[in-house]
């Protein structure tokens, strides 16, 4: 794998770096042990968020790395620790009360709207967010596919990410810029910090203060994609499901001909997309009212790349229930 000039500038200085490059796919296993990794100039400066200082200086090195294709993006942190055994033996919990490493990635450039990312090597949950209004608001159930794996080495637990380009897809490609707003963090339960790449006052969340990271990749057309809203409009029992119909709301940067498919139906449907917003229909079947997460995914024919997401689907269908009460019309047949 090639990667790009890495070194820093006098603006790499004050917080911004460079995404170094790869000719094939990472692996994405937690292992950190393909060539490009090794060439590619890792990160490192975390401190505390300003509110704990008087906690004193971090004990705990924190490192990371970006890589681009021209695919996807992918994202390898090490987190240091002196006592990696109690990092590894400490028991399933929530997300929020682990060890974890948080990702925050603004592909417009600015501070305004954003993605949240967060793994930990102590639980099987994964959390995944867009914000926007500066992290007032998240205006969409935000559900990306992508990948992400934990893995260990001598002294340190390590996270892995890939993002497919187009699994940014609250961003469009007339605000897609090639230098974003970023910044790594890291959760530590014990003893207790809140380390930062980015210098922050009190939270995460403050997406102004997000370093400037050049570089990223120039998405095309293809990967311009969004499903914006699914909702269902069921029409009645078949084969023992409730059947009905999907309405897709989907933005297309590039007209022509795609392929859907989705998990509550299995069948591949051809559909022609303008570009731009597009209303779509197709056939889904549910065991049960409720909210059911649905997987969408899409991909222009001939051989463009797959792209898609989970929906949180809510199904609610009531037959109709005609009761005669009247006596000259309760046996009465209709």
């Amino acid at each position: 794998a090639l990667c790009l000039a890495a070194a820093l500038t006098a603006a790499c200085a004050a917080g911004a770096a460079e995404v170094g490059r790869t000719e094939t796919p990472i692996r994405v296993d937690g292992r950190l042990d393909e060539v490009a990794w090794g060439r590619v100039r890792w990160e490192d400066g975390f401190r505390r968020v300003k509110s704990q200082e008087a906690k004193g200086p971090l004990d705990r090195r924190t490192e990371f790395a970006f890589l681009a294709d021209a695919n996807a993006l992918y994202v390898g942190v090490r987190c240091f620790e002196p006592d990696l055994a109690a990092v590894r033996n400490r028991p399933d919990s929530s997300l929020w009360m682990s060890d974890d490493v948080e990702l925050f990635l603004a592909p417009g450039g600015t501070s305004f709207d954003y993605y949240h990312f967060a793994v930990s090597p102590n639980s099987k949950d994964v959390f995944a967010s867009y914000l926007s209004e500066g992290g007032n608001i998240t205006p969409d159930p935000y559900a990306p596919l992508w990948e992400h794996a934990i893995g260990y080495e001598k002294d340190c637990w390590t996270a892995e990410f890939a993002f497919p380009l187009s699994a940014f897809y609250m961003t469009r490609n007339a605000e897609w810029k090639t230098k974003w707003l970023v910044n790594v963090a890291r959760t530590m339960q014990s003893p207790s910090a809140l380390a930062t790449f980015a210098p922050l006052q009190a939270r995460f969340h403050e997406s102004k203060n997000f370093v400037a990271l050049d570089g990223f990749p120039v998405r095309t057309p293809d990967q311009d994609l969004a499903v914006r809203a699914v909702s269902a409009e069921m029409s009645g029992i078949r084969d023992g499901m409730l059947a009905g119909t999907l309405r897709l709301d989907v933005w297309a940067a590039r007209a022509g001909e795609y392929l859907f498919r989705t998990s509550a139906s299995g069948e591949a449907r051809r559909v022609a997309l303008r570009g731009g917003d597009n209303r779509v229909s197709l056939p889904c079947a549910y065991a049960a009212n409720g909210r059911h997460p649905t997987r969408i995914t899409l991909r222009r024919l001939p051989d463009g790349p797959e792209t898609g997401r989970d929906y949180p689907v809510m199904v609610d269908y009531q037959p109709i229930r005609v009761k005669l009460t009247t006596p000259q019309y309760r046996n009465n047949f209709y």
